[in-house]
């Protein structure tokens, strides 16, 4: 028989007749029966809910987006064999979809049907906690992913100038800040539309990948050539598991689109039909972009659509084209993701349950401002740190979106249903559930960035190495490539010398770096992340422990306060430690943990840290012969033990003292201090200058001192047991809670600081005007120094934005004055944002002008007298190095640069000081080269040599005119070796990676030799010699006689091989996944000078 619950809703009686099973289960009510006296009411929720079909776009448009683009890079990491764990990984996070479906049919009649509202079924309060905590910061993190992806895409399709004031970045943030405000005040069942535009724009470019198959089935239309290849098992495998992992994790959001349903049950096969098409669409393009990239694919397929496929190059801009497809697809998504957050945050507000507990669905303006607050934080996140957020936020997210995609789920199922399972399915579901926790494993302990990088390098040489005569010049070197102050009597060396040396140096500092499976690197980011919750908890320390000391009663060890003290010791005093005694637990356990870490991370050995051991015995020795006791008696619970031998002896729980002997351990650990391991991200000291970091810090050290001032008043008080007349007497807050009494002792502090006075209550006794007259002066003295450095960063911050501009507006109206082409003009001005990060213009070099010639001279020696001490010549003559080393000039470049142009006038010495720089020579017409060179068929360039740190090239600049020697030469020798009283480039030196140079200028070199007359005079020796020796080993024994090399021709021909088309060697090899090397227009590399830093 049904039952029949009448609910009044206004002058409506609404009757929703249950189903047989009484369950009470308001998600699956039929429809509702209304019985209205007038007119009908509103229509129920159920009634408007989403459909099956706007369901299964709602979940497919959530999962599939940003994860199907890294499928191809996903694969190239494990090779073909990643793609049966892809293949395994989407059912079963599917299966794990349906757990949380079955688990919610066996929670208790009435509970509503959402994941923390499960949490709190299976494990009480403490899984409804860790739900909102892991739920929260997965769908929080998501949404400032997103903005940030979608800025990146919208600031490609906007002018690289900017408007006006703002930047691209700063443009991009408004104009989707705009886009997304009215999309916030949709339901979410009715996102069913907006989700079918995101599914489409995805699909979009799943049909461009798949379409490849038919349009270029030879990868013949490639422009980097030749295709690289493919391989069926590689060591990244476990990297691609967790890539597919997070690319099938979402579940967070399944209760919420389950209930927007306008029939719950079929949830089941919405989600079915969902990872259905995701594992058809993963496949499809893991297996497509594979085939067609290879190991070379990108972290997003849409770059190499865009850059290397048969696409590029067309009448349609395709990377135009595909930004906007990835920015509709973020923008769908993001609506979604911000109203399942604002359901899961909505009951913990504080009025939305009632006096009996029961939730109460807010008003919905609370919902939309709840909306527009979550919207606003995470655009100003994204803002504040839009560098820095993102490498953090992939590795909380991950974690995040595993725990709650595959541990939770299977450990509330496990939970609620384990009295009805059989060993089978006990025994399968704790398997989901270990390999969740090694999914999670895999996520967190990744390999550095060093690493990565030499291994990356490495196998890019062994490549060219196993090429022989296909890369590398087989054979003698042209005459025209030999190296003054050489010994060989004409026949050039091996070609591919250097290289090979450079190759056993990466193996050797590879080797060197390579860690066991067990350690954590120094800088990998999950001993940074580490770090940061280490130094949170340090700032709680400073906090709690004065705190505790004040305001509260003695602790116990069981948590509770200490019964049967004096009277005195209660007064002034809070007896609820339970606060305190958590804290206590909570960072004894953590910093525990810690010295187990510290054994298990390796140090540096240099201070350029560059090298990093790895060995526990050396680890262990140093870590307990310096901070072992100081960490470990930071762990000791004394509060504990002094309370068990005499109560008296922590009367104001002194024990807690001890716990800031962690400061001084942590300052000073082997891997580096966490407090300044801020300043070790690029990033944040672009962005930063030092002033800026400095008064935040100060800012901070000036809120711990008064903190800890207004704590030690009040204890002052608590021992004298608060005379008459004080001010806590007067004010009457003796009784008040714990906060209202630090508020009035941090207040009375502050205000005295800040007006060097006590204000209207004034000391009793005497060592209250003692703690008064301390803080007074301490406090008053850092402000005054907090207050200098704010003006000072804000003068600074002033002066050199004034400076940028005027750089930027006087670049902008040279380039248009001189007609240069918009592709071309908005490198530039990419290039010269790149160079100025944080729109901050330079002046080091003008600092170290102003260091006496002796300093500076001790500095430039430090920096670059190694690398000159490799060179004979100046290590034969150290007087000449030391005054060479302060006219050295520190430069960088970028992969694919080119830094010297075969033809050119040499006018500095190269010497390398950090990664790896290729030396290549024009191919003579009709002769095949190692990479095309552009359209022009036959245009290419043969690659000579590969110089690493420590190397040197353009050597022969150093050498004076041998005017007697080059009158003996014929015309065409003569043009080739000399242009005027310079020589001329035999080579064209491209970067290969990221590199670090030391420039000696020429004319520089040439004043010096006015100081050393018989060192000019070898010189002179030197250069007829080499004349000779080029001379001689030309055909034909020495004639000279020869047409000359078209230096016009050239030059076109080796800035045509050094942009692009050596980008095949360049992007698979050190450049960070993602980041866009300077690829400028054939023809135009030869106009701009490499950065200067």
């Amino acid at each position: 028989m049904e039952e029949t619950v009448l609910r009044r809703t206004g002058s409506h009686l609404r009757l929703p007749l249950l189903g047989p099973t009484g369950s009470g289960d308001l998600d699956e009510l039929p429809t509702t029966v209304d019985r209205a006296d007038s007119s009908p009411g509103p229509p129920s929720p159920a009634a408007v809910g989403a459909s099956l079909r706007q369901t299964v776009f709602n979940v497919a448009n959530i999962y599939v987006g940003l994860g199907l683009l890294t499928m191809p890079f996903a694969t190239a990491k494990g090779g073909w064999a990643a793609l049966l764990a892809l293949a395994l990984l989407v059912p079963l996070f599917a299966f794990s979809g349906q757990l949380i479906c079955s688990a919610f049919d066996l929670m208790p009649p009435g509970s509503r049907k959402t994941f923390p509202e499960l949490g709190r079924a299976a494990a009480g309060r403490g899984g409804m906690r860790a739900v909102f905590l892991f739920c929260s910061l997965e769908l929080f993190g998501a949404t400032i992913m997103l903005l940030m992806v979608a800025w990146q895409q919208l600031e490609l399709l906007l002018p690289a100038a900017g408007l006006g004031p703002l930047t691209p970045m700063h443009l991009a943030a408004s104009l989707t800040t705009v886009s997304l405000l009215p999309l916030l005040f949709i339901e979410l069942r009715r996102l069913g539309p907006l989700s079918g535009a995101g599914v489409a724009a995805t699909g979009l470019v799943l049909v461009m990948v798949l379409a490849l198959l038919g349009l270029d089935p030879h990868r013949e239309a490639m422009p980097q050539q030749p295709p690289p290849g493919r391989h069926l098992f590689s060591a990244g495998v476990l990297q691609s598991v967790g890539i597919f992992a997070l690319s099938c994790s979402a579940h967070s959001t399944l209760p919420a689109l389950r209930s927007s349903m306008r029939k719950p049950s079929q949830f089941s096969t919405a989600l079915s039909l969902a990872f259905g098409a995701m594992l058809f669409a993963y496949c499809g393009l893991a297996s497509a972009g594979y085939w067609y990239w290879g190991d070379a694919a990108s972290p997003l397929v849409t770059a190499d659509l865009a850059n290397n496929s048969f696409y590029a190059g067309r009448t349609v801009r395709v990377d135009k084209l595909l930004a906007l497809l990835v920015l509709v697809s973020c923008a769908t998504k993001y609506p979604g993701l911000n109203m399942i957050l604002q359901d899961m945050l909505v009951p913990l507000l504080p009025f939305a349950r009632d006096a009996a507990g029961n939730f109460r669905p807010p008003l919905h303006w609370v919902t939309h401002a709840l909306r527009i607050a979550l919207f606003a934080l995470g655009t100003l996140l994204a803002l504040s740190a839009y560098r820095v957020l993102g490498s953090a936020l992939s590795l909380l997210g991950g974690l995040c979106s595993i725990t709650c995609s595959l541990v939770l789920p299977t450990a509330f199922y496990l939970r609620l249903s384990w009295g009805r399972l059989a060993w089978p399915g006990r025994a399968g579901l704790l398997a989901m559930l270990a390999l969740g926790l090694l999914l999670e494993t895999t996520r967190a302990w990744t390999d550095t960035p060093l690493e990565a990088s030499l291994q990356a390098t490495a196998s890019v040489l062994e490549e060219r190495l196993a090429a022989g005569a296909s890369c590398y010049e087989s054979g003698p070197l042209p005459p025209t490539l030999l190296r003054p102050f050489a010994a060989d009597d004409g026949t050039a060396a091996v070609a591919a010398a250097c290289a090979q040396r450079s190759l056993d140096g990466l193996r050797r500092q590879a080797a060197a770096q390579r860690k066991p499976w067990y350690m954590l690197a120094p800088s990998s980011l999950a001993r940074t992340l580490w770090d940061t919750a280490a130094i949170l908890l340090i700032w709680v320390l400073l906090f709690t422990v004065p705190l505790t000391m004040a305001f509260y009663v003695q602790c116990g060890c069981r948590g509770r306060a200490v019964e049967g003290l004096p009277p005195s010791a209660y007064e002034g005093a809070s007896r609820d430690v339970g606060f305190v005694f958590t804290i206590s637990a909570l960072t004894a356990t953590f910093f525990a943990v810690d010295i187990i870490l510290n054994f298990l991370t390796g140090y540096y050995t240099d201070e350029q840290q560059r090298r990093v051991e790895y060995s526990f015995r050396r680890i262990a020795k140093r870590y307990a012969t310096t901070y072992l006791l100081t960490d470990v008696l930071a762990c000791v619970p004394f509060g504990c033990i002094m309370v068990t031998a005499n109560s008296s002896l922590n009367y104001y729980n002194a024990g807690e003292l001890f716990k800031l002997l962690r400061l001084y351990g942590m300052a000073r650990r082997e891997h580096g201090s966490p407090f300044l391991w801020i300043d070790r991200i690029s990033e944040v000291r672009k962005e930063f200058t030092f002033q800026a970091r400095r008064t935040v810090c100060f800012f901070l050290a000036l809120l711990a001192v008064s903190h800890a001032f207004g704590c030690l008043l009040w204890i002052v008080l608590r021992a004298q047991h608060f005379p008459e007349d004080t001010w806590p007497v007067q004010l009457n807050v003796l009784y008040q809670p714990v906060v209202i009494q630090w508020l009035w002792s941090f207040f009375n502090t502050i205000s005295g600081a800040i007006g060097i006075g006590w204000g209207p209550y004034s000391p009793v006794t005497w060592p209250e005007a003692l703690v008064w007259l301390f803080a007074m002066l301490v406090e008053s003295i850092m402000f005054a120094i907090l207050t200098g450095y704010i003006f000072a960063y804000i003068l600074a911050v002033s002066a050199v934005k004034q400076e940028y501009t005027f750089k930027m507006d006087s670049l902008l109206w040279a380039l248009k004055e001189r007609g240069v082409p918009p592709q071309l003009r908005n490198q530039i001005i990419d290039f010269v944002q790149s160079k100025y990060v944080g729109r901050r213009v330079a002046h080091d070099e003008e600092a170290m002008q102003e260091l006496p010639p002796t300093i500076r001279a001790q500095v430039a020696l430090l920096s670059c007298g190694g690398l000159l001490a490799r060179m004979p010549l100046f290590a034969q003559h150290p007087a000449v190095l030391e005054e060479v080393a302060p006219l050295m000039q520190r430069w960088v470049a970028l992969p694919g640069q080119v830094i010297v142009q075969q033809g050119h006038v040499l006018q500095s010495i190269w010497f390398v000081r950090r990664g790896y720089v290729d030396l290549s020579v024009a191919a003579s017409p009709g002769e095949p080269g190692v990479e095309t060179g552009g359209a022009e068929e036959g245009a290419g360039s043969r690659l000579v040599d590969t110089l690493g740190p420590g190397d040197f090239f353009a050597d022969r600049a150093m050498l004076p005119e041998p005017k007697a020697a080059a009158k003996q030469l014929g015309r065409g020798l003569r043009e080739q070796l000399l242009a005027g009283s310079w020589w001329r480039a035999p080579f064209t030196a491209t970067a290969l990676t990221h590199c670090e140079l030391f420039m000696l200028p020429a004319e520089e070199w040439r004043r010096v030799l006015q100081n050393h007359a018989d060192l000019a005079a070898e010189l002179e020796a030197e250069a007829a010699r080499f004349v000779a020796r080029v001379d001689s080993a030309l055909p034909g024994g020495g004639s000279g006689k020869g047409s000359p090399a078209p230096v016009d021709d050239v030059g076109a021909a080796d800035d045509r091989a050094a942009s692009l088309r050596l980008g095949r060697i360049d992007r698979s090899m050190t450049r960070p996944r993602g980041q866009h090397s300077l690829v400028l227009p054939a023809g135009s590399l030869r106009h701009i000078n490499i950065s200067k830093d």
